[in-house]
C-alpha cells in the first residue's frame, strides 16, 4: 500500500512547481498539517543523506522539488522550454522588458488574451502579481531567472539599432502595424528595441 511520504515525493516531482501545505494534505488525505510538515521534513533529510541530484526546497509555507544549484548548469540544457507555448512566451517576454508592468496596461497593448497567459506564468511561478489599486503590478520572479539560467534580467540580450550603412539599401514596404507586439520566443536573444517599441 502506497503510504502518505510516496504521494507526497510524487507530487513535488510532477507539479512542477512548488505546493503548499494544504494542497499537499488533500492529496494525502491528511488533516493535520503538522504530520505533513513532518513527512517533508523526513523527505527533505532523506535526499539530503542520500547525496541526490535532487532537493526538496521550501520557503515557509510552500514546499517543492528541484535540481541542486550546484549541478544544475551541467544538465539545464536538458530542461523542457515547450511546455511555454508561444503567446504565453511572448507575454513573459513584454512583462520582463516592460516590468514592473501593470496588468492593465499588458493587456491593452496585447489584447484580453493576455489573462489566459498570466494565470499560466503565475502557475509556474515564472512571475509575480501584487494588487496595485484596481489593476495588478507584474515582474519576473526568481524562477524565471532559474528557468532561463540567467542571473539577472539586465543580462538579456539587447541589440543594437542597425547602422546607416548597415541599412539595406533597397526600400521594402513597411509592414501594417496590427497592433500586437512581435516578441521573439527566444529571451536570450530579444531585440527589445524593435519587439517593445511602443
Amino acid at each position: 500500500m502506497t503510504n502518505e511520504k510516496s504521494v507526497l515525493e510524487a507530487a513535488l516531482f510532477v507539479a512542477g512547481k512548488s505546493l503548499s501545505i494544504n494542497e499537499l494534505a488533500k492529496l494525502c488525505g491528511l488533516t493535520e498539517k503538522e504530520e505533513v510538515k513532518k513527512q517533508l521534513q523526513e523527505l527533505v533529510e532523506e535526499y539530503r543523506q542520500r547525496n541526490s541530484g535532487i532537493e526538496i526546497y521550501t520557503d515557509g509555507k510552500n514546499y517543492g522539488m528541484r535540481v541542486k544549484v550546484e549541478i544544475e548548469d551541467r544538465v539545464a540544457y536538458l530542461i523542457p522550454q515547450s511546455d511555454l507555448g508561444s503567446g504565453t512566451l511572448k507575454t513573459l517576454a513584454f512583462i520582463a522588458y516592460k516590468q514592473p508592468l501593470t496588468q492593465s496596461a499588458l493587456v491593452k497593448k496585447r489584447g484580453n488574451r493576455c489573462y489566459y497567459y498570466i494565470k499560466k506564468l503565475l502557475e509556474q511561478e515564472l512571475i509575480e502579481a501584487k494588487k496595485h489599486g484596481r489593476t495588478k503590478l507584474l515582474k519576473t520572479t526568481p524562477k524565471f531567472n532559474q528557468y532561463f539560467r540567467i542571473k539577472s534580467v539586465d543580462e538579456l540580450e539587447v541589440k543594437e539599432p542597425l547602422k546607416p550603412a548597415e541599412v539595406p539599401k533597397t526600400e521594402e514596404k513597411p509592414e501594417e502595424k496590427t497592433g500586437e507586439e512581435k516578441v521573439p520566443e527566444d529571451l536570450g536573444k530579444i531585440d527589445a528595441g524593435k519587439a517593445m517599441a511602443e
